[in-house]
């Protein structure tokens, strides 16, 4: 989505600017949103999810990195063990077929 100068400096220096400087309540920054243009409004709500969906892909990532030293961890521990992939590819192929057969 794209935006004039205009919108975007509106945008930028009207709301921003009064969250950063918590001058206005959240009633009063999502009532002046509500003023903007169609496609300002877009374009906030946008840079919104985006800096929240930023935060969350951080904690997936975070939570991914545990889940493989844990599996490293469990490997290293004999606890896990591996197998060959063609063995896990034979095992796959055989549950398929009889999965399609019933």
């Amino acid at each position: 989505m794209m935006l004039g100068n205009l919108n975007r400096e509106y945008l930028q220096s009207t709301l921003m600017q009064a969250i950063m400087t918590s001058a206005m309540s959240n009633k009063e920054i999502s009532a002046a949103a509500l003023k903007l243009p169609r496609k300002s409004r877009a374009r906030l709500a946008e840079e919104l999810l985006d800096s929240l969906s930023g935060e969350a892909q951080r904690e997936i990532d975070a939570a991914w990195a545990r889940e493989v030293e844990a599996r490293i961890a469990d490997l290293d521990s004999g606890k896990s063990k591996t197998k060959p992939v063609s063995k896990v590819l034979r095992q796959l192929r055989s549950r398929h077929r009889n999965d399609s057969r019933n």
